[in-house]
């Protein structure tokens, strides 16, 4: 690992005041002849500016009590899950509407997806509003 040039301390002097004066990190790490991540680290370390807290979950705000439930709640679902969702539009077939870890699926798919991990789970199984036939 190659390590760059020692922080002294009118280099951390001259960092703390581009920091607190809103220099963008790019710019600071041009000026001073560094990384952006070596900037964001000594940052950190020397405490110009504190760790910033763990994001909180925001899956975990939403009922998955909730039987009926909005199509975004299963991919909420899914995605608290462990699950890589991403919107897509299949040039050929236009009901594939997601990636599911790389894997073309159909909102319906996606529906039988989240009740197969309830089902596994003992939990009820989600029905949505246009999907779900009762």
């Amino acid at each position: 690992m190659v390590r760059g040039p020692s922080w002294n301390k009118d280099t951390l002097e001259q960092l703390t005041v581009l920091y607190k004066k809103g220099t963008p990190l790019k710019k600071i790490a041009e000026i001073l002849g560094r990384t952006p991540t070596a900037i964001n680290k000594i940052l950190e370390r020397q405490n110009i500016r504190k760790r910033r807290p763990p994001r909180e979950n925001e899956f975990l705000n939403i009922d998955f009590k909730e039987i009926w439930v909005g199509f975004p709640t299963i991919v909420a679902f899914l995605k608290y899950s462990g699950y890589s969702i991403y919107h897509y539009i299949h040039p050929a077939n236009p009901k594939i509407q997601f990636l599911v870890n790389r894997f073309p699926c159909t909102t319906s798919q996606l529906l039988f997806l989240a009740n197969r991990i309830r089902f596994l789970n003992h939990q009820p199984t989600f029905f949505v509003h246009g999907i779900t036939e009762c």
